[in-house]
C-alpha cells in the first residue's frame, strides 16, 4: 500500500483554529488592561442607563429632577455647591460611595460611581437656571478609558467631544431628559501626519481627512494637545 501524503481538509481546518485560538489567548495575556478598561467603559454606559431611569422614575412621582442637592455628594471633589460670591453651581459630581452622598430611594441606592472613581467621575448638569429648584432637564456625562469606542462616536461625543460649563470638552458619553441633547464639539481635531493639531470642524471631516491620523482624533484642542504635547503649536 502507498503511505498517505500531506494533510486532509479537516486537519488543516483544526490546525488554523488551534492557531487563532493561541493568538486570542497571546493578545489577552499580553494586554489585559485593555481587556479591563474595556470591562469599565462598557460598566458606565450601563451605569448611565439605570441613573437615567431612576431620574425618569422620580420626574414621574415629584414633576421634578433631582436638585444638586437631592443627588450630589458635599464635599470632596464637589467641594461647595456654589461658588465663592454665593452663586449656585449647575453640576455636579455624583458617587454613593462618598460619606456625604444621599440617595435617590425608593428609586436608586446607592447612586453609580464611575468604575474609576475618584480619577473619573459621572457629572450631572442643569441646563437652565430655572432647573435650580425643580429641575425639568438634566445632562450627565461620562469619561471613558479607551479612545474610538463606537458608543461615544454614535451619539456624537468621541474622543472628549462633549462637555458642560464650567468644565471643557473631554467627556466621550452622555444621556440625557428628552427636552434636552448633549453638548457636542462644533470643532474636533486631529493630529495630522505633520505632527499638528487641525481643526477639521465635525468629527466625520476628521476621518475623511487624509492629512488626519485616524486613532488621532479629539473633541477638542486643548485634548489634541494634551494626548501630544509635541505637536506644533501645542
Amino acid at each position: 500500500m502507498m503511505n498517505r501524503k500531506g494533510f486532509t481538509l479537516l486537519e488543516i481546518v483544526i490546525v488554523v483554529a488551534i492557531i487563532a485560538l493561541l493568538g486570542v489567548a497571546a493578545i489577552m495575556l499580553l494586554n489585559p488592561m485593555a481587556q479591563i478598561q474595556k470591562t469599565q467603559d462598557s460598566k458606565k454606559v450601563t451605569d448611565l442607563d439605570i441613573i437615567r431611569k431612576a431620574l425618569e422614575d422620580f420626574y414621574n412621582d415629584k414633576n421634578c429632577y433631582p436638585t444638586l442637592a437631592q443627588i450630589c455628594y458635599l464635599g470632596g471633589d464637589n467641594g461647595s455647591l456654589e461658588d465663592e460670591d454665593g452663586n449656585p453651581y449647575r453640576s455636579c459630581y455624583i458617587c454613593g460611595k462618598e460619606s456625604q452622598s444621599p440617595t435617590l430611594e425608593p428609586y436608586l441606592n446607592p447612586i453609580p460611581c464611575d468604575p474609576n472613581h475618584p480619577n473619573k467621575k459621572y457629572i450631572y448638569y442643569l441646563p437652565l437656571p430655572s432647573d435650580l429648584d425643580c429641575p425639568n432637564s438634566y445632562k450627565l456625562y461620562s469619561d471613558f478609558n479607551l479612545p474610538n469606542n463606537p458608543t461615544s462616536i454614535d451619539v456624537g461625543c468621541a474622543t472628549g467631544g462633549c462637555g458642560v460649563p464650567p468644565f471643557k470638552m473631554g467627556y466621550d458619553y452622555g444621556v440625557t431628559s428628552e427636552n434636552v441633547s448633549l453638548d457636542i464639539s462644533l470643532h474636533f481635531y486631529c493630529l495630522t501626519d505633520s505632527n499638528s493639531c487641525d481643526n477639521c470642524n465635525a468629527y466625520a471631516n476628521c476621518m475623511v481627512r487624509t492629512t488626519c491620523i485616524k486613532t488621532k482624533i479629539y473633541g477638542s484642542f486643548d485634548i489634541c494637545c494634551l494626548e501630544n504635547p509635541d505637536a506644533v503649536g501645542c
